[in-house]
């Protein structure tokens, strides 16, 4: 096959993998579940119409009392695939889409980079199934998971570009792509990338021979400062993300170690490693992976749950990287050793027993979650079993015993998939009140039928690798290695079902919005409105603000007790919703909130509070769960998110206006008094009256207000990003620097020949 063709089938086999394996995705369904309605949803709404309505998306006054979008990273605002596909798609389309592009080009830069690191052509296949779709579904809760996860192959592929053809348009590239991934935000698996690379390219220049010797020492030295200038621009390119995030860090609740910041959160207990060979125990419905994780965590009193701590490979490709690591160390193969150490200290990382030792450096004092660093395991298995996979192609005189061991992977696998789904379907058929199978479930008719084909198909490989021609060998192993691949598609696509925060319905609710009589009656209010309502966050989505809040990285007065709305306990979750105390109402009062979506009445006698809607909203008794009928509430007392402090009951407000980063209120002024505005006072926010600045007043620790004089005025709060300007200088001369360099190299070549990477003739 030539490489043209081989690039063309790479490309086939990544669309329709990831069609298989999110295939309602790809007929108009979406997510729900897990962060995707809490925490993305939101965030993507909003940016889209933000982006649409040609705002800048820098912050998002709509969860809770606003929160600077840009700098919380999470929501990509200059990260290339949203800009393009949230400016000219819905919500629910850009988002699978995003989805399923990242899954391509994951398994895609896995391939090419398995390819360049001289595994063979059917390996870097099964190296880009094994990393592609062990470790991300489980994590589709995640968005960055994908899609941090996706360029780091990519840069592993770029670094072997540039030292195969010592070609500099291949750094170039390498600042792109870290550049891209750092744009997407969230950061952690950016800073995995870089770890990697920081310990990957001094081995592949003094220790790791592929696809030919050693560079010579010269060149060695030049490549690594090429490498080193191509990371530093990438950094420089991504300044405008960067430092606006590293200004908020400041005031963030992750500006230090603690109770809302622990490191170590997210580990993965070394005695849950046997899931990677006991898959039909751990992945069982009728197992209670949350009771035993929270029974005994990795770190006594640090939370972590099944999404965190999975860790699977699919059970052939564990065996075959197994025996190939035995191989690694007969063959004295540096490359595979390698990934043997690199995986191998990644695996024990996992633990979070490893974190106390380096949570003084940058970067391990600001991530927690030491079980994502299982990307790096599951990339390291992938690509030993794609090296073991690729070499038993060649016909060999114990090809019987390598096909054998093929074979009994392949049927060890399958076997493990069957049992899943008969223990499923037992789980679902003795479920009291006919619990329905979910669609994705086999019937076990289908999989008893399959495993039989297999094992049919077992003998005939068996029988043909006996044989003593070479035609028929090779026949032979290809058949095991073809069913291997096909059993570790079931494997892992079973797995990627069972282990899930998500499902994919085929009519989500994000897609009903224009139906949502709940969004139509606060549509209708006078001024902007402030929900408190279930499910943090998402209530965003109806176009208004919300509270109570959900952030992994959010400004730390959502998190300090004297701000927060004091808790009261109840018997019944449904009444979380109904006013429970006066300190509660008082809070309501004060926080800006005007209406209530609440599961319960409310007493109007008790409470002030006027009924305007009852019944099933398409939204969000969808995405809550819930069939009993949802209760809207307006607050007749409480001063709104905008108001005058007390002795103004003179003055009033004329108008409202707000897109996000700017606000606009025109106010009559009949007494000098102050207005506040129940929005978060955050460093960046400044204020013009009537086109004049005026010092902005912190109001009760939390809320923005300003002075005013009688008269009519126009206010205007307006936000400017910390570290926006500088990020977008320092990113400008990256970008500078970049184009002059590729602009010198092609035009005079003699002046950076310092650093030429051709080896001396």
């Amino acid at each position: 096959m030539t490489d043209r063709r081989f690039t063309l089938v790479v490309w086939l086999l990544g669309i329709s993998l990831a069609g298989l394996f999110w295939w309602p995705l790809v007929t108009g369904g979406g997510f729900v579940g897990g962060d995707i309605y809490s925490y993305y949803f939101p965030q993507k709404t909003f940016y889209a119409e933000q982006l649409q309505q040609g705002h800048s998306p820098f912050w998002n006054d709509r969860v809770g009392h606003g929160y600077p979008m840009l700098a919380e990273s999470q929501a990509g605002v200059f990260y290339p695939p949203h800009l393009a596909l949230y400016t000219w798609l819905e919500v629910n389309t850009a988002y699978s889409l995003s989805h399923l592009l990242h899954y391509v080009l994951a398994f895609v830069f896995t391939v090419g980079y398995a390819g360049r690191f001289g595994i063979s052509r059917f390996g870097a296949l099964l190296a880009g199934l094994v990393y592609v779709y062990g470790w991300f579904p489980t994590r589709s809760c995640w968005e960055w998971a994908i899609i941090g996860g996706t360029w780091l192959p990519a840069a592993l592929w770029l670094v072997e570009c540039v030292l195969q053809t010592r070609r500099w348009r291949f750094a170039g590239l390498l600042a792109g792509v870290l550049w891209i991934q750092m744009m997407a935000g969230h950061f952690q698996l950016a800073w995995i990338t870089q770890l990697v690379l920081v310990v990957y390219v001094p081995c592949r220049l003094w220790w790791l021979p592929v696809g030919g010797p050693l560079l010579s020492p010269p060149v060695r030295w030049r490549a690594g400062v090429l490498l080193v200038i191509s990371g530093g621009l990438a950094i420089g390119l991504a300044a405008i993300q960067l430092l606006p995030t590293w200004e908020f860090r400041r005031v963030s609740q992750r500006a230090e170690v603690g109770a809302e910041h622990p490191l170590q959160f997210g580990s993965i207990p070394a005695w849950y490693w046997t899931q990677a060979v006991m898959p039909f125990r751990w992945y069982s419905p009728t197992t209670d992976r949350t009771a035993a994780l929270q029974a005994d965590p990795a770190i006594p009193g640090v939370a972590t749950n099944e999404g965190e701590a999975h860790l699977y490979f699919g059970l052939a490709p564990l065996l075959l990287a197994a025996l190939g690591t035995g191989s690694v160390f007969r063959r004295g193969d540096p490359r595979g050793i390698f990934w043997i150490l690199l995986g191998t200290l990644a695996l024990f990382y996992t633990t979070g027993r490893m974190v106390p030792l380096v949570d003084w450096l940058p970067g391990f004092s600001y991530f927690q979650g030491p079980g994502r660093y299982g990307v790096v395991v599951t990339l390291a298995v992938a690509l030993l079993a794609g090296e073991m996979a690729g070499r038993w192609l060649t016909p060999v005189v114990n090809g019987s015993f390598r096909s054998i061991v093929v074979w009994l992977g392949s049927l060890t696998a399958l076997g493990s998939s069957w049992w899943l789904v008969d223990v499923t379907w037992v789980v679902v058929e003795a479920s009291p009140g006919g619990l329905a199978a979910p669609d994705w479930l086999p019937s076990i008719v289908l999989m008893t039928a399959g495993l039989g084909v297999f094992a049919v198909l077992a003998a005939l490989g068996l029988f043909l690798v006996s044989r003593p021609r070479g035609a028929q060998v090779v026949a032979g192993q290809r058949l095991a290695l073809a069913v291997l691949s096909l059993a570790t598609v079931m494997d892992l696509w079973l797995v990627a079902h069972l282990v899930q925060f998500t499902e994919v319905l085929e009519d989500p609710p994000i897609t009903r919005l224009a139906s949502s009589p709940v969004r139509q009656a606060l549509s209708e209010s006078k001024m902007p409105a402030r929900v408190f309502a279930p499910m943090a966050n998402f209530p965003t989505v109806l176009g208004v603000s919300a509270t109570p809040v959900y952030f992994t990285f959010g400004p730390s007065e959502y998190t300090r007790r004297d701000l927060m709305m004091p808790s009261a306990q109840v018997e019944d979750p449904d009444d979380s919703f109904v006013p429970q105390t006066e300190a509660q109402m008082d809070w309501l009062d004060r926080a800006g909130v005007t209406h209530i979506v609440s599961y319960k009445p409310i007493d109007p006698v008790r409470w002030p509070v006027e009924e305007i809607w009852r019944g099933r909203d398409p939204v969000m008794n969808s995405a809550l769960g819930r069939g009993a009928p949802l209760f809207l509430y307006r607050l007749t007392e409480g001063r709104g998110r905008v108001s005058w402090d007390s002795g103004g009951e003179g003055n009033s407000i004329a108008g409202y206006s707000a897109t996000g980063s700017e606000v606009m209120v025109d106010v009559t002024t009949r007494v000098a008094g102050r207005l506040v505005l129940t929005e978060l006072m955050a460093e960046g926010w400044q204020v013009e009256v009537d086109g004049s600045p005026r010092k902005v007043e912190l109001v009760e620790g939390m809320y923005r207000g300003v002075r005013l004089e009688p008269g009519e005025s126009r206010v205007r709060w307006h936000y400017q990003p910390p570290g926006l300007y500088w990020g977008f200088l320092i990113s400008s001369v990256a970008l500078l620097v970049l184009a002059t360099a590729g602009l010198i190299r092609y035009r005079k070549p003699g002046w950076l020949a310092g650093l030429e990477l051709n080896e001396p003739s």
